[in-house]
């Protein structure tokens, strides 16, 4: 009997400072271990997450072309200055660092004042030290940072327009990481999600890829 009450005792004493102080020191430990880990995770699946983004837009205005039996665009901009006047729209809608799925009524392979745009334009990230986006021919080893506007349109028949083909969509990190978004060939009009295989350059390659 004594020897229960004894055990009771102590085990109703819980920790000592020193086995506290044990305790935080190695959880510190871990967690600067893993602070860098995650910080990479985060980066990267922005930089993945942006580059889907217009993927996933370009593959709608397909989608929307074929079952609208009509051209259907997605023009992005890099460019502070770009504006036009959607269908229902009061006056100009700057379109800078953002993406828009549009009807090209009139099939000249831009959008023009009056046409429609197809659900909300998408506003792309901001530049910055963790995700710049451009916009440059396609699978550039080095993409520029020229003000450019472009678009990606697509025909009934689900190919693309000549033309679609010439630029991509660039998503990059200080770390060498470069997504492109494009049309490799307009007579399918299949939208490539590709990454540039080396840090300083190289052909873009499809997943799995290696990040840096």
């Amino acid at each position: 009997m004594l020897y229960n009450n004894r055990r009771r005792r102590t085990e109703g004493e819980g920790f000592s400072l020193t086995e506290l102080l044990i305790v935080l020191a190695i959880v510190g430990s871990m967690l600067a271990l893993a602070l860098p880990y995650f910080g990479t995770v985060i980066r990267r699946s922005r930089l993945d997450a942006a580059a889907r983004e217009v993927d996933i837009l370009m593959l709608s205005a397909r989608s929307q072309a074929i079952k609208r039996g009509n051209q259907v665009g997605v023009v992005l901009s890099t460019n502070p200055s770009y504006s036009w006047k959607p269908a229902g729209y009061s006056a100009a809608t700057p379109i800078y660092r953002t993406a828009a799925v549009f009807v090209d009524s009139n099939s000249n392979g831009a959008p023009d004042d009056g046409e429609a745009i197809i659900g909300s334009p998408y506003v792309l990230p901001e530049g910055g030290s963790v995700l710049n986006m451009s916009i440059d021919q396609r699978d550039k080893a080095v993409p520029g940072s020229t003000a450019t506007t472009t678009s990606f349109v697509f025909t009934a028949f689900g190919n693309a327009i000549t033309g679609s083909d010439t630029n991509g969509v660039f998503f990059f990190d200080a770390k060498g990481n470069v997504l492109q978004v494009s049309i490799p060939v307009v007579t399918n009009g299949k939208v490539a999600m590709t990454k540039r295989s080396g840090s300083s350059g190289g052909s873009y390659v499809q997943q799995p890829w290696t990040w840096f």
